[in-house]
């Protein structure tokens, strides 16, 4: 996944979709071949979310067409990765305390400070 991590750091893919597969690894590597030919995760599929993020997808049709990118069950994680992490704003607050358990805290500290980073700039948090 450090690989991954580092090509799409230096492809310029939206930090979101980094941080939910340095979140979910195990949805980077979980293709499964089906007769129907739909898409399921593996680095391919999710770089082609990343396209159609940088694309500037509106949110009413994320589901849908990262579920076509990269199929439903990463489709339907993803966009709820991003439904939370964009409910995590600052407000006005000088400090914010959050419990998040095990290794985990860590990806999410680096979301929470991305969105303070985009969203704060400019204001005293």
């Amino acid at each position: 996944m450090s690989d991954w991590v580092s090509w799409a750091l230096a492809n310029n893919l939206p930090t979101e979709l980094i941080f939910f597969i340095r979140y979910r690894p195990d949805l980077l590597f979980d293709f499964k071949p089906t007769n129907e030919i739909t898409n399921s995760p593996c680095p391919r599929t999710v770089h082609n979310v990343g396209k159609l993020m940088k694309m500037g997808v509106p949110k009413e049709l994320e589901y849908e067409l990262f579920t076509g990118a990269a199929g439903e069950g990463f489709a339907a994680e993803f966009v709820g990765f991003l439904t939370v992490a964009g409910s995590l704003k600052c407000g006005r607050r000088k400090h914010i305390t959050v419990h998040i358990p095990g290794r985990r805290r860590y990806h999410m500290a680096s979301l929470l400070g991305k969105n303070w980073q985009v969203q704060c700039i400019g204001t005293w948090c």
